[in-house]
């Protein structure tokens, strides 16, 4: 029986780190991705919370401790710092080198101000984003840091929504679209989601000079418990968002969504039978390079699904416990990390992809960021 993302958690590993060979299931990454490194939080054979940085040859390059389970990270534009951000509720954000691992700095938010696990840089590199939970007032804050001045807090202005989690920029630079997934937490009552019959999701615009609200978009009445969580940008401002659904595990609504412009948010239609295995949760969602697809996937369901950017559903692949996803420097290419310590391969335009390296006692947690080096 495979394990879920949750058992690792639960469970320490064996001892030692092996990479697959080209002998057995595995290949080492192609030779253009070699300038790729992968980042991702982790845990390791020692049963403790890492973020580990990976060669695009498949070799771990460093493996640097974390003081709690970590979400999603971001790389700062102009210089080599990379960003970790805890798993909600938590309150550390950690600097480091991107090339050596070397923890340069760690920031921690207000008890008041539990942090939701995303956050994004301005396109200078000058301002940080985060999304956060105002407990006092029972909604979601972006907190804002200069990172000039030691990651400072500067700022703070609302969501618009409940339960704000990934966000990112839109193309002007000033603009954010942030998936207010409406579910209410409290850090007292641990991840527990404490308002689900009334929950009211929302894809949220914010113009980060004025502070404020731009644009709000809401989903019909029928589909108020869908959560809005993950969500990526293409190039011509398509937003896909990816959901999870608080209702009966038999329901089995649309989980992935597009959104461009003025227009009311669109549903993407799937075949029955991979919405009943994408178990109502989706854990990541990726553009690839060229915009012309995203990757979605579904851990619980150890699914990954392909929609082109006008909300058409391509394809499906199964892979154990896959969460994370990263763009490949080429059209349609996706990298993809798994709780099981597999990265694959996949290419949207085949019908398979290829396992590419196995950190055999790894287990690799929800979100995954590719970069590549001159």
């Amino acid at each position: 029986m495979a394990l879920s993302r949750r058992d690792f958690l639960k469970h320490a590993l064996g001892s030692g780190l092996l990479l697959a060979s080209a002998s057995s299931t595995a290949l080492l990454l192609e030779s253009n991705s070699k300038q790729s490194i992968f980042y991702s939080a982790a845990m390791n054979a020692k049963g403790q919370y890492v973020v580990a940085a990976i060669s695009g040859e498949g070799k771990l390059l460093f493996e640097t401790p974390l003081p709690a389970r970590a979400h999603a990270l971001a790389i700062h534009p102009n210089k080599t710092e990379l960003l970790v951000f805890a798993r909600r509720p938590g309150h550390f954000l950690m600097v480091l080198d991107a090339k050596t691992g070397e923890i340069i700095q760690t920031v921690n938010s207000e008890e008041s101000r539990p942090l939701y696990g995303h956050g994004v840089f301005s396109n200078d590199g000058k301002v940080l984003y985060l999304t956060a939970n105002d407990i006092k007032n029972q909604h979601g804050v972006i907190t804002v840091l200069d990172t000039s001045d030691k990651y400072r807090k500067v700022s703070e202005f609302s969501t618009g929504g409940i339960g704000p989690h990934e966000l990112k920029f839109m193309h002007d630079g000033k603009t954010l679209v942030v998936a207010n997934g409406g579910i209410l937490t409290h850090p007292n009552s641990g991840r527990s989601k404490l308002n689900i019959d009334s929950m009211t999701p929302a894809l949220t615009y914010l113009d980060v000079q004025q502070e404020k609200v731009v644009d709000d978009y809401r989903l019909d009445k029928q589909y108020h418990q869908l959560s809005i969580r993950h969500l990526d940008v293409n190039q011509n401002d398509t937003v896909c968002f990816a959901m999870q659904y608080q209702g009966s595990r038999h329901d089995h609504f649309p989980l992935v969504g597009f959104h461009q412009g003025q227009e009311a948010l669109q549903l993407a239609e799937a075949p029955i039978s991979v919405l009943s295995n994408m178990k109502n949760y989706c854990g990541s969602v990726c553009a690839d390079r060229s915009g012309q697809s995203f990757a979605v996937s579904s851990p619980k369901g150890n699914l990954f699904t392909i929609w082109n950017s006008s909300g058409k559903f391509i394809s499906s692949q199964m892979i154990n416990d896959g969460c994370g996803i990263a763009a490949g420097i080429t059209d349609n290419d996706f990298y993809l990390s798994s709780g099981s310590g597999e990265i694959h391969q996949y290419q949207a335009t085949q019908k398979h992809g290829a396992l590419i390296v196995l950190f055999k006692n790894y287990r690799w947690d929800n979100h995954m960021l590719s970069h590549t080096s001159s």
